[in-house]
């Protein structure tokens, strides 16, 4: 029993580890790095969840969807949580939680130090060490990591009380140490709560060999465990779930706010992206992708949105980082083709500036691997006869070019591979360089600016100013309309400097071709560059939800896979089911097709839809134990469509279709912790020895 100096040596302690973490009292985020850009955001997403009164089962925000509550490093049902992210901001209640269980974890190592027969001199050192030592601080920037470690000197204080206090009080004590072990397991991070029972279990076993208990001593202390386990049901059901069907996330890309970051400030991480405006504004239900590489300052960071902090402005990433990633989620993105990020509805592909922006560099700052490029490349076309070829380009680093500098030899080839026809593209005449308008660059240029094709928001770091960025069109006229079968562009320059977004070939009757789209690559646009990143517009995105007419049978994951990275596959037209066979479909020949979201929420998905004839609803929302699907309020098959997504059954004709969350996994946890928690009140609430 603690005395009233013992007392006041907690309370000199609980200040002392206040006073060590007053950067975090006094707000921002606890040790910026890794918690600002990995833990903030989930945290974020889960309290938007718990601001409107609704269980944080599932986030559609993250990866394709995800299942919140089963990400074992947020202690979805872990009490302080609920209550800290209920009713705090998120970054106040992030301080408060690791300052105050910092605290908890010195106490408790006191008390139990205290119990053990250490003086208070002593027992005051050990509270220090294990609440301010690197065991806890170095597992900080994984926030419920500390949150169950300092769950471990109570877990043993109680399990020394349960062993050696027997006969007295064992019902209370066991059910006290069962409640101590359910805390801990919810708080999240199971590898450390694991380690914590293995630690308790071998713990209370030697006291019990030390003291000769006997079996019924033995009885209570596996008691404990079992009913602390049960306890925690509600979390570990479907994280055990989630680890069924998942493979343990990649480390983050390295960078320089790895670990702790003391150099920036909360505000200096707060910043909002300066591209957040044109983002937000644009994506809707649609998605982001940011290009996986190694950042070189935290600006990069903030403004590639890396790499779950899209989660904080409301868009959607497809990347991002969780303990868990659904196994075949990490295959599709692993193995993603241009038709695939199509069907992912990434619209906005993102690239970290990850290199000073000069000759060497550029083509590395804007390798759009989605893109294609046809630079020094035969191209192969339709055989048309054609008369124009349109490129949309522009230079980098060419200021010191003057007018009529060659760029680059473009060149007609007909059937029998002849070279008819090569045209020499030049400065001013066709092409310029992209920051014409940045200061530094209007005041150096040699050449003129060439026809304009569109302009994008930029910035530039050197000097730091913002200013219009230009795509270029060049019209290359045939000199008569000619049969060719294949364009060849030949870079006269270092190819570094060119940077090609789209060429169009025009035939006699006026059709255009889209070379991209002929290499089985995407329709992508450059629409804002800083020196920290270059953002992509997906021209060829695919809505969230439609309608496919026809259909095949895939059961094999990676036949799937396969099929889905094939050129010539079209998942706006099929789409490849997991399943031994599928219901006959037709593509329409009359009618309205009208496929509309009415509610997408977390857990909530209501399309309308008016199909002229029986077809397949995809909705390109993770496939994952738990969602189910209701057709004209009728429980329908969902069916797992294109290796990851969702997808049902419909008739000809208007119906109303509901796709909800209720996953078993949480409805059997949560009433094995139900029913765990009255145990634990029964127990606590009996008297005498549970075992006679």
């Amino acid at each position: 029993m603690l005395d009233r100096k013992d007392w006041i040596a907690v309370l000199a302690i609980a200040l002392l580890v206040v006073a060590v973490s007053w950067r975090a009292v006094l707000g921002g985020v606890f040790y910026s790095g890794d918690i600002w850009h990995l833990q903030y955001p989930l945290r974020s997403a889960y309290a938007a969840e718990l601001a409107r009164s609704a269980l944080p089962l599932w986030t559609p925000h993250l990866l394709a969807g995800y299942p919140l509550l089963a990400e074992g490093q947020l202690g979805a049902l872990y009490p302080p949580n609920v209550v800290l992210y209920r009713l705090l901001p998120v970054a106040v209640a992030l301080d408060i939680f690791v300052v105050g269980h910092l605290v908890w974890a010195a106490v408790g190592a006191y008390a139990f130090a205290r119990r053990q027969g250490l003086r208070r001199t002593p027992a005051c050192a050990m509270a220090l060490v294990y609440g301010l030592g690197a065991f806890l601080l170095g597992r900080v920037h994984h926030i419920n990591g500390t949150g169950c470690a300092a769950w471990l000197p109570w877990l043993l204080l109680l399990a020394d009380r349960l062993v050696a206090g027997i006969p007295l009080r064992p019902a209370r004590n066991t059910a006290l140490l069962a409640l101590a072990l359910g805390m801990q397991l919810l708080a999240g991070d199971l590898q450390i709560a694991a380690l914590n029972v293995l630690v308790v279990a071998a713990y209370g076993s030697y006291r019990l060999l030390a003291l000769r208990r006997g079996r019924y001593s033995l009885a209570h202390l596996v008691t404990a465990l079992l009913i602390g386990v049960a306890l925690a049901g509600a979390q570990l059901l479907p994280t055990y779930e989630l680890a069924q069907h998942a493979v343990r996330s990649a480390e983050p890309a390295p960078g320089p706010l790895a670990g702790f970051d003391h150099s920036l400030t909360p505000q200096e991480l707060a910043a909002q992206p300066r591209s957040l405006p044109l983002l937000q504004s644009q994506l809707g239900v649609y998605r982001v992708c940011a290009q996986q590489k190694a950042a070189p300052s935290p600006s990069v960071l903030r403004e590639s949105y890396y790499p779950n902090t899209p989660l904080l402005y409301g868009f959607s990433t497809a990347n991002g980082l969780v303990s868990w990633v659904p196994a075949r989620y990490a295959q599709y993105i692993e193995q993603m083709t241009p038709q695939m990020l199509n069907l992912l509805g990434i619209k906005y592909y993102l690239i970290l500036q990850s290199l000073p922006i000069d000759g060497t560099s550029e083509a590395h700052d804007l390798d759009d691997p989605f893109l294609y490029n046809p630079l020094d490349d035969v191209m192969p076309t339709p055989l048309v006869m054609a008369t124009a070829v349109e490129i949309e380009w522009y230079l980098s680093e060419s200021t010191e070019w003057r007018n009529g500098t060659p760029v680059a030899l473009l060149t007609f080839l007909t059937e029998e591979s002849v070279d008819l026809t090569t045209v020499e593209l030049t400065t001013a005449s066709h092409v310029a360089d992209w920051a014409y308008d940045r200061s530094d660059v209007r005041g150096s240029v040699r050449h003129n600016q060439a026809t304009i094709a569109r302009a994008f928001p930029a910035r530039s770091g050197s000097p730091p100013e913002d200013h219009p960025g230009y795509v270029y069109r060049a019209v290359v006229q045939a000199p008569y309309p000619m049969l060719i079968h294949g364009l060849r562009l030949d870079s006269v320059v270092p190819p570094a400097h060119i940077h090609i977004e789209r060429l169009t070939l025009v035939d006699q009757q006026g059709q255009r071709y889209l070379l991209s789209h002929l290499e089985g690559k995407s329709d992508h646009t450059l629409v804002y560059r800083s020196e920290d990143v270059a953002i992509f517009q997906n021209h060829d995105v695919l809505p969230r939800v439609f309608m496919a007419y026809q259909a095949r049978a895939v059961p094999d994951d990676a036949q799937a896979l396969s099929i889905l990275g094939s050129a010539d596959f079209s998942p706006r037209r099929e789409v490849l089911l997991a399943a031994a066979q599928v219901a006959p479909t037709e593509p329409p020949t009359a009618g309205t097709e009208r496929v509309e979201l009415s509610v997408y929420d977390s857990r909530q998905v209501v399309v309308n839809v008016q199909a002229p004839a029986a077809g397949y609803l995809v909705l390109t929302d993770a496939w994952y134990p738990g969602w189910r699907v209701r057709v004209d309020d009728q429980e329908e098959p969902l069916l797992r469509a294109d290796l990851i997504f969702r997808a049902v059954y419909l008739q000809a004709g208007e119906h109303t279709v509901e796709f909800s969350y209720e996953p078993e996994s949480f409805r059997t946890g949560l009433m094995i912790s139900a029913a765990a928690l009255l145990l634990v009140i029964a127990v606590g609430l009996s008297g005498g020895l549970l075992f006679s």
